[in-house]
């Protein structure tokens, strides 16, 4: 079986009420959908997929009231639709999303999870943020750092070595979202690496790593019910 890799993203910024992002071009059965999400304002993100659900591994309402940030994932199974919906209490908001499939990654496709720990996050217009160290523990797994921040206009420059931006997109007035890749072949630390800022912004970051497929398994737990695996009619498998 080959490494875990990138396998294809896909982007939304608008207004709405609601949120959906299109299954990345190539995606197959086993491949891992992360969905990243910023919505203006202080909401509950919450998922909408039925019996297709994903699992909500993080969310921050750290800049109440300016943006709620949130990570979403599943595997990919037999059946499972072409769109990832999620939504909030109706309000129409200014909303930024990215959604990114993993090819061949680990059955606890998470290395080390997102979570409170690996976040860092200014509640005041900053030129600079950083992201958090984390210590990758399966060889060949994939460092993901993101930055969700409250205005679309800023253009985020990445100071990690060799690391792949995947996605960058925001709505206009507010609401940008970046993500940034790399593999880490030999476990180590990531670093704490900046992401600088064009006009000062609120802003939070993440820190964490999809798991190559061998080796042991998540380094935190994935979310508070596990991961979201599901059959093709639904439920638990």
């Amino acid at each position: 079986m080959a490494n875990v890799a990138v396998r294809a993203s896909t982007t939304v910024a608008e207004t709405a009420t609601s949120i959906t992002l299109a299954q990345p071009t190539g995606t197959v059965d086993g491949d891992y959908i992360v969905c990243f999400l910023n919505v203006n304002g202080t909401e509950t993100i919450a998922d909408n997929n039925g019996s297709t659900a994903f699992t909500d591994d993080y969310q921050n309402s750290d800049l109440t009231p300016t943006e709620t940030v949130a990570i979403f994932s599943r595997i990919q199974v037999s059946g499972d639709p072409t769109s990832y919906n999620f939504d909030w209490d109706g309000t129409s908001a200014r909303i930024a999303g990215i959604c990114i499939s993993f090819s061949d990654p680990h059955t606890t496709p998470y290395d080390v999870a997102p979570s409170d720990a690996s976040d860092n996050s200014t509640s005041v217009n900053e030129e600079f943020l950083d992201d958090v160290d984390i210590l990758t523990v399966i060889a060949n797994s994939i460092h993901v750092s993101c930055i969700w921040v409250d205005r679309a206009s800023v253009t985020t420059t990445y100071d990690g070595t060799s690391y792949s931006e995947e996605e960058d997109v925001g709505v206009s007035g507010s609401q940008g979202l970046t993500v940034n890749t790399k593999v880490i072949v030999t476990p180590a630390q990531t670093g704490v690496n900046t992401y600088t800022m064009s006009t000062d912004s609120q802003a939070i970051t993440q820190s964490f790593s999809i798991a190559n497929n061998s080796g042991g398994g998540a380094a935190t737990p994935h979310g508070p019910f596990g991961l979201a695996f599901h059959g093709p009619f639904g439920g638990p498998i």
